[in-house]
């Protein structure tokens, strides 16, 4: 801080009849005269500057009304009420605000205020409203939803059957530099036959030419740090070309 507080006392203060003991070595000779602050001392330090003489706080009255006057390590300190008569001090108050306390009262405030209703953007609420419209469950009790369509589906699709058709092309030259990879990529595939998780359909390129069909090409990971599938198919959407 460039400043640690106002200026003390809040007015100098006349000393000339207190009879001040003239061996007592002060602290701060112009403790009377108003002055800037130079440092701060927090209280956790303050019974410490009064361990002189064994630990046995030393403390001298100088008269009726006055402060005391109390040995410490830097000196005798001036401390106590004063009586000044009609001179008005001027009120001090200190405050000291950070950052970190502006942040805790505005939690404060954001915590204890009423929340308003939770407001879900229009692509939620739409897959919300195809949740409930087509999800039912099958004869072993899962829970079965039609694939879901974004608004505007038909448009994004596109010709995906020539891009799906160009991508299984290159997969299939792929596969005649390894035929380890085929042999073990066909069991990936047949095992999602053999499973339910995909079937067979009978005149799909008939079916194209009547109604919208996508295609989604697919290409082979391996991990051949897995306990279980070294290898898997991923399958491609089309925002993800």
């Amino acid at each position: 801080m460039k400043k640690v507080t106002e200026d003390q006392p809040s007015a100098t203060i006349p000393i000339g009849d207190w009879n001040l003991p003239t061996d007592f070595q002060l602290a701060d000779p112009g403790f009377n005269k108003r002055g800037t602050i130079d440092l701060l001392l927090g209280l956790e330090h303050f019974y410490e500057f009064l361990l002189l003489n064994g630990g046995r706080v030393q403390i001298q009255r100088i008269g009726n009304g006055l402060p005391l006057l109390v040995n410490t390590v830097f000196g005798w300190v001036v401390a106590g009420k004063v009586n000044l008569g009609q001179m008005n001090p001027i009120p001090s108050c200190h405050v000291v605000v950070g950052n970190s306390l502006e942040q805790k009262i505005e939690r404060f405030w954001t915590i204890d205020e009423i929340q308003d209703a939770p407001r879900f953007s229009q692509e939620e609420i739409d897959c919300e409203n195809h949740y409930r419209v087509t999800f039912s469950r099958d004869t072993e009790g899962r829970y079965v939803v039609r694939f879901p369509k974004r608004v505007g589906f038909d448009k994004m699709i596109g010709d995906s059957r020539e891009m799906a058709l160009r991508r299984f092309i290159q997969l299939e030259r792929r596969f005649k530099q390894d035929e380890a990879l085929r042999e073990r990529y066909s069991d990936s595939i047949r095992e999602y036959l053999n499973n339910g998780h995909m079937a067979l359909v009978e005149g799909a390129e008939e079916r194209s030419k009547e109604q919208l069909v996508c295609y989604l090409p697919h290409h082979p990971v391996v991990k051949e740090s897995s306990t279980t599938t070294k290898i898997r198919p991923v399958w491609i959407s089309q925002d993800d070309q």
